[in-house]
């Protein structure tokens, strides 16, 4: 009995692989965080038959490259559950780094923020989604945290946490691209970081999607912590 993984983020699910107990379950994880090149067929060894949890980027777009590999993915694996995520709280150390050395939070994201979603949550959730498979086979689903984190919300609290200013810096998806090149980032890096920025914040999107809160029974966690001088919580 064992919960498998397939795809280039195992290190945020071994919480996950460790402690379920499902049969042959199995997450199959098409993002791949830096590469311009997405998952594009089913991957060699995954089992067909077996419940299967597809993790995906949730955007407002999903007529793209990446909806026709999802549904290839949903066709491919006969008991299968799409979650489309916000981005996760563990990159939000890559931002606190940044603004340590800056002061500045520069991104390309929407001011009004996103929804960050705690890898804790999204482990708890997997092999409950997989538990559904056969009943909910080939839905899809987006999955956020409780609440959009507006930028300057996001900087303040990591002033807190820092114990010195930041302050939230909207910036041109080519000048930032440019910014993050010569500070070292391999340009399909950089060239992904900032889509996927822009893509997850897109305003047509709505604030928050419930179905995490009703996968877990309860409500998901907050990056934010209520007692400010503690600022952004890390999974």
């Amino acid at each position: 009995m064992k919960l498998s993984y397939w795809g280039s983020r195992l290190e945020l699910f071994s919480d996950a692989l460790t402690s379920v107990r499902l049969q042959d379950a199995q997450i199959v994880d098409l993002v791949v965080p830096g590469s311009e090149r997405p998952v594009e067929s089913p991957p060699p060894g995954a089992a067909r038959d077996a419940p299967t949890v597809i993790l995906s980027a949730r955007r407002f777009d999903i007529a793209d490259t990446r909806g026709s590999i999802e549904a290839t993915m949903l066709g491919h694996f006969v008991n299968s559950i799409l979650l489309r995520c916000s981005p996760v709280d563990r990159s939000l150390e890559i931002y606190r780094s940044w603004a340590a050395q800056s002061g500045v939070l520069m991104t390309a994201f929407d001011p009004k923020g996103v929804a960050w979603l705690a890898v804790a949550d999204l482990v708890e959730a997997i092999p409950l989604v997989a538990a559904q498979t056969e009943s909910r086979r080939g839905q899809a689903f987006d999955v956020t945290g409780p609440e959009r984190v507006p930028m300057d919300v996001l900087a303040e609290s990591l002033s807190c946490e820092l114990g010195s200013p930041v302050v939230a810096e909207t910036l041109d998806a080519q000048l930032l691209r440019g910014l993050l090149v010569r500070g070292g980032l391999e340009q399909a890096v950089a060239k992904w970081l900032v889509s996927h920025q822009l893509e997850s914040s897109d305003s047509r999107l709505p604030a928050t999607s419930p179905v995490l809160a009703r996968i877990l029974g309860r409500q998901p966690s907050s990056v934010l912590s209520r007692d400010t001088s503690k600022g952004v919580k890390h999974a």
